[in-house]
């Protein structure tokens, strides 16, 4: 805490030497010092911004899909937080699918937005037979927190409790298991084996049973907690309005400022926040446009252009060069620990299809394995078990 605590003080006597440039002119600089001055604090505006672009992007293209999908704006998969939409309208996408394109022809998706701070959950898996399905959790990070599924908990399915980490009181009674989020916010991503003949009963009969219910109205009836449809989510704190359009704006930092000030930042990460907060839009400060001085405005633009450029071209580049358009995807993805190359182009490639915007770059086909190499971290109980796999012909898990 003492490293972390100088490294902030360091950044901010740095960075408040940069409130000498408006008065520069009545000092005894000459304009050749001015103009070094004043390039010096646009070249650290310009660093501290693009770590911030790599750092942030996940937590900018969560922002944006949060907010499409829970208004209705996203049109094949949208629904209210604490409520599954179900892509395509619960069948399986093919040609004529364009707005949420999916990876696999043979897998229903369904996904749901919550809101944890202060709001425990509980999500209920109905019994699976002997269908492959797989229950995805998301911290706001794109970092896969816990899976439920064949391979974690098997075919007879249960009810499990989802809180954030601050989350203290013993499992209640009748709950399986507990997923626990880092983040306030979680997305929650299903997948359920099917075929074309079959899609139709698999979605009414299995799909549509997967849950959501708050803690405290399930703990009222736990028996017949799941008769009625799942409740629209209420008492949320409200989203930045947030739009791809942004991702070349200093809007960018807006959002992940915002949402930077709502997390508990990872230890590992402290030193960075403290160059964060001294730049301006760390958690610790509110990010303020208005008061940004040309130097630092304009570092702020180049790092937004540059970070784009970056991730938008790294997101674009095959892992392998054979041919076939496909390949294995690295070990490190969904976990990236403090990989922040990689988080932003895979978060990138997850929301890419849901934007009309045109591109310059190739549509993405995979993130490149250099880029996403594994890293050392560290993983809830419900994790590693339950990385997702695509399921086999016969629809069960390999």
């Amino acid at each position: 805490m003492v490293h972390i605590r100088n490294w902030f003080i360091v950044f901010m006597a740095l960075w408040s030497a940069s409130a000498t440039i408006a008065t520069a002119a009545d000092s005894a600089w000459s304009k050749e010092q001015q103009q070094a001055f004043g390039q010096s604090v646009t070249d650290f505006a310009r660093s501290a911004g693009l770590l911030g672009y790599l750092y942030g992007m996940p937590l900018f293209e969560f922002s944006v899909a949060e907010l499409r999908q829970t208004r209705g704006i996203a049109k094949d998969n949208s629904a209210p937080h604490g409520q599954f939409g179900y892509f395509n309208g619960g069948r399986l996408s093919d040609h004529t699918t364009t707005w949420f394109a999916v990876p696999n022809p043979d897998v229903l998706y369904a996904s749901a937005w919550l809101y944890l701070k202060g709001q425990p959950y509980v999500i209920h898996v109905p019994p699976m037979d002997d269908i492959w399905y797989s229950v995805q959790f998301e911290n706001y990070f794109s970092v896969d927190e816990a899976y439920l599924s064949t391979r974690t908990i098997g075919q007879k399915g249960g009810d499990f409790l989802i809180t954030d980490q601050e989350w203290q009181p013993p499992l209640p009674p009748g709950l399986a298991g507990h997923v626990r989020i880092s983040t306030p916010r979680v997305w929650i991503l299903t997948r359920i084996a099917a075929t074309r003949d079959n899609e139709k009963e698999r979605h009414l009969r299995y799909e549509r049973r997967f849950q959501l219910l708050p803690l405290a109205d399930y703990l009222k009836s736990p028996a017949t907690a799941w008769d009625r449809p799942s409740p629209t989510q209420a008492n949320l704190p409200t989203l930045p309005e947030a739009d791809y359009a942004m991702r070349e704006t200093l809007d960018f930092f807006r959002i992940v400022n915002h949402h930077l000030r709502q997390i508990d930042i990872p230890a590992a990460d402290q030193g960075l926040m403290a160059m964060f907060d001294a730049a301006g839009f760390g958690p610790r400060v509110v990010f303020d446009p208005a008061k940004l001085t040309p130097q630092v405005r304009a570092g702020f633009e180049q790092a937004v252009k540059e970070g784009y450029r970056y991730v938008d071209t790294m997101r674009a580049a095959p892992m392998s060069n054979d041919g076939s358009g496909w390949s294995v995807a690295p070990p490190g993805l969904g976990t990236f620990g403090q990989n922040s190359s990689c988080a932003p182009s895979a978060s990138m490639v997850a929301w890419a299809r849901t934007s009309r915007r045109r591109r310059s770059t190739p549509t993405p086909t995979a993130i490149p394995r250099g880029v996403c190499s594994p890293v050392t971290t560290t993983t809830p109980s419900l994790s590693r078990l339950g990385r997702h796999r695509r399921p086999s012909p016969s629809g069960r898990s390999p």
